[in-house]
């Protein structure tokens, strides 16, 4: 029998999320408050609104010292998909009902207590440069409706060929990582986009159409990686326009429940 004994010192950590800033306003949250210029740039997609948080009132009482109040009692207002790091899973893309919804939950109760057995998974981290759409259109695809705006070339993408020459890049350099993706033992996989800039922490996305994978992208990360969970630095694996969030589905399992009116891989 093999023991392996690998030490991991977890008091060396990096924290790679982008926390929330709500701005605070004096008034009850549900009034509007005006922008000013020394609003904290934070990064926003979706046109989604800013995070914001303010006092509780009720009657006399004011939740703030600072204000009068007894103590600090504050309400907060956020958009975990527009405002920061967020995670997902399938009651994102999926309308269950009662029966299911309960079947569901009863099955990612056992799933979280399986998981929670493992409190450090293996995660494997690639860089990767986004693609121009053009460059693979012959050799990847993503699908719209057919009432939709044609994919441009312009467009950046992530793409199976840039993430598995990544993946099969670390494979030849290491017997560990190796032995984790043929074992299928990889838990996560984190990709990080090119340039990795302090703008990601302050940008609008919104209207902008970011970066997004190739239906071959993500079919590879499922059908060869088989991980279960991926972490990215964009605001979606889909397109921003995407009706459908079909990479989304994909990545879920349930790409069949989509109805979708384009059957072949023509994206103009």
């Amino acid at each position: 029998m093999e023991t392996i004994i690998n030490l991991v010192d977890i008091t060396k950590k990096v924290d790679c999320s982008l926390p929330v800033h709500p701005k605070f306003q004096y008034e009850p949250i549900n009034e509007e408050i005006e922008e000013n210029k020394d609003d904290l740039e934070v990064v926003s997609c979706f046109y989604l609104p800013k995070a914001k948080t303010s006092p509780v009132r009720i009657g006399n009482f004011i939740g703030s010292i600072n204000y009068g109040g007894s103590c600090n009692c504050s309400e907060i207002i956020f958009c975990p998909h527009g405002n920061g790091t967020h995670t997902e899973g399938l009651g994102h893309v999926l309308n269950f009902n009662k029966e299911q919804n309960l079947q569901i939950k009863n099955q990612l109760s056992i799933n979280t207590i399986q998981q929670s057995m493992d409190l450090i998974m293996s995660c494997l981290l690639i860089s990767i440069t986004p693609t121009k759409f053009n460059s693979l259109r012959q050799k990847e695809s993503y699908n719209l409706p057919d009432d939709y705006n044609a994919i441009l070339d312009e467009e950046l993408i992530l793409s199976k060929q840039d993430i598995q020459q990544a993946i099969e890049t670390l494979m030849a350099s290491s017997d560990v990582i190796t032995n984790l993706i043929e074992n299928k033992k990889l838990d996560c996989i984190a990709i990080r986009t090119l340039p990795n800039d302090d703008n990601k922490k302050k940008v609008n996305y919104s209207s902008s159409n970011p970066t997004y994978f190739t239906f071959e992208a993500i079919s590879y990360i499922t059908d060869f990686l088989q991980v279960s969970h991926l972490l990215v630095d964009l605001p979606s694996v889909d397109r921003e326009d995407s009706p459908l969030l079909p990479v989304h589905k994909i990545f879920f399992n349930v790409f069949n429940n989509i109805s979708d009116n384009n059957d072949n891989n023509d994206n103009n």
